[in-house]
């Protein structure tokens, strides 16, 4: 698993800790017709070592409420409970790396 090490970076007035994991949440359904690349280009980050949630907004509603879910696929990337950035639509493998890197 790939750690962020963060040293005294603030992200809205809130320090982050260094090696807390970032993780990238990929909210998809089965009616969805473009989750499956979404899910391809997941297992390709596991495959890399990044820390990967797959979500189906069907069989958890009540997250993807939470995290205000409003077009499939999403993906978000999160430091601990704080979102770092939101990436609606299927994206390219290298999209979702450059922002986890920012």
């Amino acid at each position: 698993m790939r750690w962020l090490v963060l040293l005294a970076l603030c992200f809205g007035g809130a320090e982050l800790r260094a090696a807390e994991p970032v993780t990238i949440q990929i909210f998809t359904a089965t009616w969805c017709g473009s989750c499956p690349r979404m899910h391809k280009v997941g297992e390709q980050l596991q495959a890399e070592g990044w820390n990967v949630k797959f979500i189906d907004v069907d069989a958890r509603p009540k997250w993807s409420q939470r995290e205000q879910i409003g077009a499939l696929p999403t993906t978000l990337v999160k430091h601990g409970t704080r979102e770092l950035d939101r990436l609606v639509g299927a994206v390219p493998k290298e999209t979702v790396l450059r922002r986890v890197s920012r």
